[in-house]
């Protein structure tokens, strides 16, 4: 995705925007203004728990999945509260990669580059 642009596999076909850079280094999140967590659900928390600490105060994480943690049985907006602040956690990638805004509900990206 980081040469392409592209995430052939899940979005083919779908560019991502100029301004979103896909980063598997917590040490590259320094400096967002907004942090997508793409992840699979069940690695919503140990990703956020790497990459918090990179993260400066203030900044929105959009978690970008659905579902249920397993061991907890907690929805992952409340997984990702525990961490850190969130403000929207719906699914609607096809929508940010396309040019649109996040509805605001609760927000902060992380993800394989």
């Amino acid at each position: 995705m980081t040469a392409t642009g592209v995430n052939a596999r899940y979005l083919p076909g779908v560019p991502l925007l100029s301004n979103v850079r896909p980063v598997a280094d917590p040490a590259e999140a320094q400096g967002t203004e907004l942090i997508l967590a793409v992840v699979p659900a069940q690695a919503l928390r140990p990703v956020l728990e790497i990459f918090a600490p990179y993260v400066a105060d203030g900044v929105p994480i959009v978690v970008c999945a659905k579902g249920i943690e397993h061991a907890t049985g907690r929805f992952l907006s409340e997984v990702a509260a525990e961490i850190c602040p969130v403000i929207a956690s719906h699914p609607f990638r096809s929508e940010l990669c396309q040019g649109g805004s996040p509805r605001p509900a609760n927000r902060r990206h992380f993800g394989r580059a």
